[in-house]
């Protein structure tokens, strides 16, 4: 299946893949603030810690904020494929020393990208199940069938909600399809690949954790 979607895409430049990728994440953001973040979800999320008023200039700043997003949302999409891409690169020549072309895995890595904008809108959909008062600001960090999901969110920091929710199928499939993408070249064994692709996830999985446990710790 994974080789079916690598070849599907063969026909399109990496330009035009990249264009659609901004466009549904783009999408996947609209919906998101537009159909669940309403005004009674944010007074339900701060009202312990906000006045009303607190509330609602929050909300309007939010709102106000959004254009912005929008439109900056692709170049921060843009610097994550290509951080990801250096990573990868590292680990295939400092460890496995063998170099692959820079704009294929470029290409396998926004093709790849797909599937973590998807798992972002199963996401999306899954907030509409949650009622009221299932909505936290760790069940929003949450993605269905995620380890997080199985997990007791209680006992757990935001940092880590976050990232357990980051050990789901849609993160096995993007580890997959990129693998693939590297040994169907020819330029190594599959078992390299793997190697290759996983551990660059896993850096980046801890770098994440470490960075989140520094700024919420310093937050509060």
């Amino acid at each position: 299946m994974d080789k079916i979607f690598l070849i599907s895409c063969d026909k399109l430049k990496t330009w035009k893949i990249f264009l659609l990728l901004a466009m549904v994440n783009i999408l996947q953001m609209y919906l998101t603030d537009q159909f669940f973040f309403t005004h009674r979800v944010f007074y339900y999320l701060y009202q312990d810690r906000m006045t009303t008023n607190q509330i609602q200039s929050y909300i309007y700043g939010i709102r106000d904020f959004s254009l912005i997003k929008y439109l900056t949302a692709p170049l921060l999409l843009l610097i994550r494929i290509f951080f990801v891409t250096m990573l990868l690169q590292f680990f295939l020549i400092a460890f496995f020393f063998v170099e692959v072309n820079t704009k294929k895995v470029f290409r396998l890595v926004t093709i790849a990208t797909f599937i973590l904008i998807i798992a972002n809108l199963v996401q999306t959909a899954w907030y509409f199940y949650l009622t009221v008062r299932d909505i936290t600001e760790k069940t929003l960090l949450v993605i269905p069938g995620s380890l997080a999901s199985f997990l007791n969110l209680h006992n757990l920091s935001k940092a880590s909600v976050f990232c357990f929710s980051q050990i789901n199928f849609f993160e096995l499939f993007w580890v997959i399809i990129i693998s693939i993408g590297l040994y169907m070249g020819g330029e190594m064994k599959s078992s390299k690949a793997y190697t290759a692709t996983a551990c660059t996830w896993i850096l980046i999985f801890i770098s994440q954790w470490v960075a989140l446990t520094f700024m919420e710790r310093l937050t509060n």
